[in-house]
């Protein structure tokens, strides 16, 4: 097993061990006060499940009283979430009030736009024909083939 080398070096610096093996003198024999204390130790703690279903019934007891009491916090909360909104509803009413307004607005100067457009075109129109009015005015003669060739358009 172990050399002679190692074993005295290890019996040097471990005076305990012996042969590969840990030995405790002080501890080899049982100490008679040690034993009393643990006898007397030992039948003081019942082992009788008496004790551990009573305190696991107190134990329970006071987590039935708690879970009843985060219940009712929750229940509250969820009470509170139901009736709270991101948004108070009259400032709903005023911003669908001020959308209807603008929607209004755009749509009047949409139209406006639409009568300025109208009223250019007719301008140019307008403009055309008193062109043609005074260039026939001019050459009468090429009047009546400009309705002929208008006719045949037709």
């Amino acid at each position: 097993m172990l050399s002679t080398k190692k074993a005295d070096s290890l019996k040097s610096a471990y005076p305990f061990v012996r042969a590969g093996r840990l030995e405790l003198p002080h501890l080899a024999a049982p100490d008679p006060k040690l034993q009393l204390i643990s006898k007397t130790i030992i039948s003081s703690i019942p082992l009788s499940t008496e004790a551990l279903d009573k305190n696991l019934n107190a134990f329970l007891k006071k987590q039935e009283t708690e879970d009843k009491s985060t219940d009712e916090l929750s229940k509250s909360m969820d009470k509170k979430l139901e009736k709270a909104t991101v948004l108070p509803n009259y400032m709903l009413m005023i911003f669908g009030i001020s959308m209807l307004g603008l929607l209004g607005y755009f749509k009047h100067t949409a139209n406006i736009a639409e009568k300025e457009k109208y009223r250019i075109h007719q301008l140019l129109i307008e403009s055309k024909n008193y062109h043609y009015q005074e260039y026939f005015s001019k050459t009468p003669e090429i009047k009546d083939d400009y309705y002929k060739w208008l006719g045949e358009q037709k």
